[in-house]
């Protein structure tokens, strides 16, 4: 288990912090990535799920496409892995 900081810029705020807790569960599919959203206060990344074989860097990748996805990719200063 480990954690994702992600770093990102703020109207209101400057800077907004927020860590994503990363999970390995065994009884997934080995390379699976499901992601748990959180809904309150506002609907944002609460948890990762990852398979046995997922790397972290794997994992960062998955975040930062989700980003851009969504579309907040303007706002993202840095995704850094937390021990």
């Amino acid at each position: 288990m480990f954690n994702l900081l992600v770093e990102m810029t703020c109207p209101q705020h400057g800077i907004e912090r927020f860590r994503i807790k990363v999970m390995r569960k065994l009884n997934m599919a080995s390379d699976e990535i499901r992601l748990r959203l959180r809904t309150r206060p506002k609907a944002e990344i609460g948890r990762l799920y990852v398979g046995r074989h997922v790397t972290d860097e794997k994992a960062k990748e998955y975040v930062i496409d989700y980003l851009v996805q969504k579309g907040m990719i303007e706002k993202l200063i840095s995704v850094r892995i937390l021990a």
